[in-house]
């Protein structure tokens, strides 16, 4: 996959060994993407806890494209994933498209089968974009969108602290008074917003851990460190998180930002479902460009 259109292969396209032809790949940005135009600080999608404005539980619409809320966390991850890759995730199964119903728990189940999900290290998804985070424990769940530079993109209450208590903010900046453990029900707390992913925040051993979605090409916005976990190593941090049948031999094995090329910086290829069939090619004149461009790192492979 090319970062610009050197040979006429532009940055969404790889050429198919298998059928000679150019194709188009889904990529991880294209749901950063997604999710960055459900921001609006002037008009903000609404965040609810459990209940929605109609008293009801809180559910997207996946028949509605253009669906803008009220959201909240699972809801809206599972939603920009359905409108970007038309795959259900994180979505208790048993129930028609009309009826859908996200959950953190189903997003942690689905990772733990490996049939839709692959593992990865926090490291990797904080330099990824497109990745998702979410945390899952006995009682509460959180799931968020990295844009791999730092900042994420989630359905989140808005909190301050008034005397020592906790308050909730909704659109109209009154606040509303509850506990982290028990957020207000049917009321409106929070937005869809932009936030640091910070790694010192989200960490294994408050719950968290990171995955990417298989069949989907991801391109790291930087290189890791060479002593930061990667590939089976990010699914053993998840082993310690696992409950039931999960552990070694079910858990999906992830290392997919693979170093192809070094020209001063590493170039990561994509990650795709069919590697041997769905490989980069580079042309003639992406050749000579990478040449020319080298010293630059204007490019991404």
């Amino acid at each position: 996959m090319a970062g610009n259109s050197y040979g006429g292969i532009s940055s969404s396209t790889a050429f198919n060994f298998t059928t000679g032809s150019v194709q188009a790949l889904l990529t991880g940005q294209a749901l950063v993407d997604e999710a960055k135009k459900h921001l609006n600080p002037s008009n903000p999608e609404d965040y609810y806890w459990v209940a929605g404005p109609d008293g009801k539980e809180v559910r997207a619409n996946y028949l509605d494209m253009g669906f803008k809320g009220p959201w909240d966390c699972a809801e809206f991850v599972s939603w920009c994933v359905f409108k970007v890759y038309g795959v259900k995730v994180g979505i208790i199964p048993g129930t028609d498209q009309s009826k859908w119903n996200a959950w953190t728990n189903q997003w942690r189940a689905d990772a733990e089968s490996g049939s839709l999900l692959k593992i990865i290290s926090l490291s990797e998804a904080a330099v990824t974009p497109g990745a998702i985070v979410l945390r899952r424990d006995a009682d509460t769940g959180h799931i968020f969108i990295s844009e791999g530079n730092g900042k994420l993109i989630e359905a989140n209450v808005n909190i301050t602290t008034i005397g020592g208590k906790t308050y909730f903010l909704g659109d109209n900046g009154v606040p509303i008074p509850g506990s982290l453990d028990d957020p207000p029900q049917g009321v409106d707390i929070g937005d869809v917003k932009e936030a640091n992913f910070s790694l010192s925040t989200y960490t294994a051993a408050k719950g968290y851990f990171a995955v990417l979605i298989k069949g989907v090409s991801y391109v790291a916005s930087r290189a890791l460190p060479g002593d930061e976990p990667k590939g089976a190593e990010a699914a053993d941090e998840f082993d310690d998180l696992s409950t039931g049948a999960g552990g070694d031999g079910v858990l999906q094995r992830a290392d997919d930002t693979r170093e192809v090329l070094e020209f001063g910086e590493t170039m990561p290829i994509p990650y795709s479902e069919d590697s041997a069939a769905f490989i980069p090619l580079p042309g003639l004149a992406e050749i000579l460009a990478l040449q020319s461009h080298a010293a630059t790192g204007d490019f991404l492979f």
